[in-house]
């Protein structure tokens, strides 16, 4: 089964059931969820037959169903012989005034001719059953046939099937182009009847006839003749201008957020940073968007990174920034992913990658004073510091031994807010004077040694 988005949120499946039931392929009756979902804009597109950037926010859809061979006037007519031959597509919103569409064609050979019928010529043909009542049969109150030829200055409508509505309330500008022609076109949702709630459904197909210049090739009218047929829904037959149970089910979906978010970079190392201490690195965010950009969450997976603030609001066009923090808990490298959580369209969550390594401080940062020191209680020198980096959050192990190698004082951290010395071994002795040597370890890694010399 073949599902169709307008509107490309990853969002939207959180919302909606969007699957479809077994008989909701192409041409067949749609009893199931809708197949497109048409987005709401808070932004008016400009109709004037160009692409506005609004328009990038809806997704594309492509009238790929073959419908020559079904053509009346010519027998055996085949598929279109590339897509500069004939590919056409459109994107469509809607707001509480209008329905939208943009249509753009690729046809290498534009024709309007005699007896001026549009849906003889170059002609795209919408389909619209406004309340989807899927009749077998034209109801001649909201179920409508408007046709749009190339170079043809109005809009028309089938007398003899589609339901009357006053075109001259359309907005729309056609635009030749180096490959074919655009339609950009606005219909007031009053004159289609059209309920303007938000998930509301009603029946849509879109055709376009190519007729480019040539009579039929079985000898049949000699005048020029279409000689293409291309359905964006219906397969199978070429009754949608008489039969609105063809239509596709689509419904008005919620408004799209124009936001946008884009990262001065994709990620960051850290490098080394010793253990105890804190890596800092400024992420540039910004909003290329049309809408204000919500940032609700900056999420990490470890506690050795973070970032801030989790909630940040960015107006278009400008930036800001996001701290991400590094604190190594080990001596080992930390991979990490963050992830920005947005109301950015198309994409919710955007990831940043961060790695770093913690590693012990330099040996030759330790500090030992006084040396030598003096402990004979006149209240003078008479203990030494361990100064150590960060050595209160690491709480390192200090051990002194003399120097034939047997250990005299084995000190974890004091309760103090220093780590001292006063010469005594373990059992509170008196050591006598002389040079000791001292080991730091922290996390059982060696990390700092050397000699202190006692003086009595």
């Amino acid at each position: 089964m073949k599902i169709k988005f307008s509107h490309k949120m990853t969002v939207l499946f959180i919302f909606l059931n969007l699957a479809l039931t077994e008989s909701d392929v192409k041409g067949q009756s749609t009893s199931g969820d809708p197949v497109l979902i048409i987005p709401k804009t808070a932004i008016i597109p400009v109709i004037d037959g160009e692409m506005d950037i609004i328009w990038n926010y809806t997704g594309l859809e492509v009238l790929e169903n073959d419908l020559s061979s079904y053509l009346e006037e010519c027998q055996g007519l085949q598929p279109p012989s590339s897509p500069a031959d004939c590919n056409p597509s459109f994107r469509t919103l809607w707001d509480e005034t209008y329905l939208y569409f943009f249509f753009s064609v690729d046809d290498d050979t534009l024709v309007k001719t005699p007896p001026l019928l549009p849906y003889m010529d170059d002609d795209i043909e919408l389909f619209i059953d406004s309340d989807f009542s899927h009749g077998k049969s034209y109801d001649f109150i909201d179920d409508f046939n408007i046709q749009f030829g190339w170079n043809y200055s109005e809009a028309a409508v089938s007398l003899s099937y589609s339901s009357e509505i006053d075109i001259a309330k359309f907005e729309f500008v056609q635009k030749t182009t180096g490959t074919g022609w655009n339609l950009e076109l606005a219909i007031p949702m009053e004159n289609l009847l059209m309920n303007t709630s938000s998930g509301h459904v009603f029946g849509l197909d879109v055709q376009y006839t190519d007729n480019d210049g040539n009579p039929c090739p079985n000898g049949g009218s000699q005048h020029p003749q279409r000689e293409h047929k291309l359905s964006w829904w219906n397969v199978g037959n070429d009754s949608s201008w008489r039969n609105p149970s063809l239509f596709a089910k689509v419904m008005l979906g919620p408004e799209i957020s124009t936001a946008d978010i884009d990262l001065s970079v994709p990620g960051h190392d850290f490098g080394n940073v010793h253990l105890g201490e804190t890596g800092s690195f400024g992420v540039t965010v910004g909003n290329p968007g049309l809408d204000t950009l919500r940032i609700s969450d900056v999420r990490s997976e470890s506690d050795e990174f973070t970032a801030g603030p989790q909630i940040l609001e960015i107006a278009p066009g400008q930036n800001d920034e996001i701290a991400v923090q590094f604190h190594p808990g080990e001596t080992v490298l930390c991979s990490d992913t963050l992830y920005i959580v947005s109301n950015a369209f198309g994409k919710p969550v955007i990831p940043f990658w961060v790695h770093g390594t913690g590693i012990y401080p330099e040996v030759e940062s330790i500090t030992v004073l006084p040396n030598p020191f003096t402990p004979n209680g006149d209240g003078y020198n008479d203990a030494v510091s361990f100064e150590y980096p960060d050595m209160y959050t690491l709480h390192p192990h200090i051990q002194i031994f003399d120097l034939k190698g047997a250990r005299v004082r084995d000190m974890a951290r004091f309760s103090g807010p220093e780590y001292l010395w006063d010469g005594k071994d373990d059992q509170g002795t008196n050591l006598d004077p002389g040079v000791y040597i001292y080991i730091l370890e922290a996390k059982t890694r060696v990390v700092a040694k050397g000699t202190v010399t006692l003086i009595r």
